[in-house]
């Protein structure tokens, strides 16, 4: 069972990291909103509610624009 929790707990944090070097390397004009102040929105987001942040820019951000370049 700890097994379980440790895995799902990896591979949530590696996920919040992903996410996280997503919004950092995204430029600003690249945001659905195309606001300055979405990227520091977002970035705080993910910064301050884990993974659960992470998967909402995921679906929000990501799967719609794409990875940034």
């Amino acid at each position: 069972m700890w097994v379980v929790i440790m895995m799902l707990s990896m591979v949530g944090l590696v996920f919040w990291v992903f996410m996280l070097v997503d919004v950092i390397r995204r430029d600003e004009e690249k945001f659905p909103e195309g606001s300055k102040d979405q990227k520091v929105l977002w970035l705080l987001i993910v910064l301050l509610t884990s993974w659960i942040g992470a998967l909402i820019y995921y679906i929000m951000v990501y799967k719609k624009v794409g990875a940034a370049k």
